[in-house]
């Protein structure tokens, strides 16, 4: 609840550091580490923040034992080494069914094990795109709307502009039609005026009479329509712009049967432009074949209003639309679709690791042996670390209701056996085999979490003290002083 009284109800541990209203050095670090991981990798944040808060926990109590922050740090960054070395070791390549079931596994903002499937599936279809198509990753967005229910949610192939066409007389629907995508204004260009946002031309003209007024205009509106008919003659039927259109032209572009719409966010136009494969031109004017974009264009009606889709026709581009009965479900929904898509995406290129605090386990296990090669305090700091790891699958244990406590120690038993796929079944709520189970995570943003955590922690750990330039005076000699408390770093 901040100070106005809003409240805030959230899952996401980055939306919660963010709303935190405590102005403090180690907070704001925090609040902007867990910022960078979540807009780099969408997913995984949680992970990343629940680690990093044990190795701090644990880092505290060592400092009481007089073991020094550097050899703490020190400690962390060796077993980081030993952790990542695990994550590769048992990453396995990712087959089309390990994809699906790690989009599952990411999908948290809902617990229908049927919208799990079908999102999944969706997914997993797209991502198998990038060989039909352009060879790339493919593009897709996420569109959350109120109202319905969460399994009204479907896949469509190619992009959604959330707005209509510009003008009622306009065709709803296009089949297999020429599409112009515009980065400019489409108007009747005048003299003496700006016809471009990207620049300007002054041009002075002393008219006789009326009627040679009469006439630049009128050769204004015929170059126009000329302009429009050679768009129509190349089999256009569908214009999309970045900038806006003029009301003057918008019955004219109606009359000739064109499909437009302005204001499109350059994202969406980007987007529209690699579906259709269009090339983005400034001007209808300099709309030629080569950057003709081709597709179906249809008007339709989602979410109580109207919504134009551009189909695929030769671009990875999807957008899968999302529906949720109330505003939080909305937002939390559409960040757990986020979130598989990056599992998607990494899990294709890294491969996958087991899930349910699997990967942790193995991670804790494999450390502490290699702390035993230590003489030195830094065993003392990887046995910390194995200890902090630990903290994902005692979370995962009370999330599913199941004593943390206990599901660790059992869960250390068996892994010390080498049973290394045995995890927590959030869902399920017991320790199951995860790899049978399909409870998978993608291997790259599992370790990204765990280094991400281990270099946060290891900066905290390094702040002894709170720098503060609390009085700033100018003393007899004339030389500022600073009253400051510093510590050993």
């Amino acid at each position: 609840m901040d100070q106005a009284g809003n409240v805030t109800v959230t899952s996401s541990p980055a939306v919660l550091l963010e709303k935190l209203d405590i102005d403090d050095p180690s907070l704001t670090l925090t609040a902007d580490a867990a910022r960078d991981f979540r807009e780099r990798h969408h997913d995984g944040t949680g992970r990343m923040l629940t680690v990093a808060g044990a190795c701090l926990a644990q880092a505290e109590r060592l400092v009481e034992q007089g073991v020094h922050s550097t050899t703490i740090a020190d400690g962390y960054r060796r077993s980081i080494e030993v952790a990542t070395d695990t994550v590769d070791e048992l990453a396995d390549p990712a087959t089309s069914d390990a994809v699906r079931r790690t989009a599952v596994t990411a999908l948290t903002g809902t617990r229908d094990p049927r919208l799990r499937e079908t999102l999944g599936e969706y997914l997993t279809e797209a991502m198998a795109d990038i060989d039909s198509r352009d060879g790339q990753r493919p593009d897709i967005d996420v569109i959350a709307r109120l109202g319905g229910a969460q399994s009204e949610t479907e896949l469509i192939d190619g992009a959604v502009v959330d707005t209509d066409p510009v003008a009622e007389g306009m065709p709803r629907r296009c089949a297999d039609t020429g599409i112009a995508v515009l980065s400019d204004d489409i108007d009747v260009p005048g003299i003496g005026t700006a016809t471009s946002r990207r620049g300007t031309a002054t041009v002075t003209m002393e008219a006789e009479s009326y009627d040679d007024v009469a006439a630049v205009a009128d050769a204004e509106r015929t170059s126009f329509e000329g302009t429009v008919q050679s768009f129509r003659e190349l089999g256009g039927q569908c214009l999309v712009t970045s900038g806006s259109i003029n009301d003057r032209v918008k019955t004219k572009l109606a009359t000739e049967g064109i499909l437009a719409l302005h204001q499109v966010d350059d994202d969406d136009a980007a987007r529209i432009a690699r579906a259709t494969g269009a090339t983005v031109v400034p001007t209808l004017g300099r709309v030629t074949a080569d950057t003709l974009g081709h597709g179906d264009v249809a008007v339709s009606r989602k979410g109580g209003r109207d919504m134009t889709i551009i189909r695929n026709s030769g671009g990875s581009v999807y957008t899968l639309f999302c529906r949720a009965p109330d505003p939080r479900s909305v937002q939390a929904f559409e960040r757990s679709v986020e979130g598989a898509i990056a599992a998607v995406d990494a899990a294709g290129t890294s491969g996958v690791v087991p899930g349910g605090g699997a990967v942790e386990m193995a991670v804790a296990t494999r450390v502490r042996a290699a702390a035993r090669s230590r003489a030195d305090r830094e065993q003392l700091a990887m046995k910390a670390f194995a200890e902090a790891v630990e903290a994902v699958p005692r979370a995962l244990a009370r999330n599913a209701g199941i004593d943390g406590t206990d599901a660790r120690t059992d869960l250390r038993a068996r892994h010390a056996g080498a049973d290394r796929r045995i995890g927590v079944d959030v869902l399920g709520g017991d320790l199951v085999d995860v790899i049978d189970e399909g409870i998978l995570d993608a291997a790259s943003l599992t370790a990204s979490a765990l280094t991400a955590a281990t270099d946060l922690a290891v900066q905290l750990v390094r702040i002894d003290d709170v720098v503060s330039a609390r009085t700033l005076s100018t003393g007899d000699d004339g030389e500022k002083e600073v009253e400051s408390r510093v510590g050993d770093a």
